[in-house]
């Protein structure tokens, strides 16, 4: 039964990473946005560029701190359903706990897996490089 709770919880909070990444990379009222990710072994990369006009302040790092906590469950997930924790975030991702890998060019999210123990998950705003 707590493999369906982890489970659930993964789909639902699936289609919050959906949500998340399409409000921080819309490009607010510039519009001009983009985002880029290259998969590195053990971690996410997102192209540096400073927030857009009308941004809200601290959003940046909300939609960072929700996907850490999305990228930290989907690992749970995946270490519920195979027994072992993910070697990289683009297992996670092939796996079907994320339907991408977690990207914006306002901050960085990295998972660092250690071998038998929990991973970890952080992330990093890129305007300042301090962890969200």
């Amino acid at each position: 039964m707590m493999l369906r709770s982890a489970v659930a919880a993964v789909v639902v909070l699936v289609g919050t990473v959906g949500t998340v990444a399409a409000c921080s990379s819309s490009g607010g009222a510039s519009g001009g946005a983009s985002s880029t990710s290259a998969a590195a072994p053990a971690a996410t990369s997102a192209a540096h560029q400073p927030a857009p006009q009308g941004t809200p302040p601290g959003a940046s790092r909300l939609a960072c701190e929700e996907n850490v906590k999305t990228v930290e469950i989907a690992a749970e997930a995946y270490f519920a359903r195979f027994g072992s924790h993910a070697p990289t975030l683009a297992a996670i991702v092939r796996a079907g706990f994320l339907r991408e890998t977690p990207s914006s060019p306002y901050y960085v999210i990295h998972y660092r897996p250690h071998g038998d123990a929990s991973p970890t998950v952080t992330g990093t705003l890129t305007s300042g490089s301090s962890p969200c």
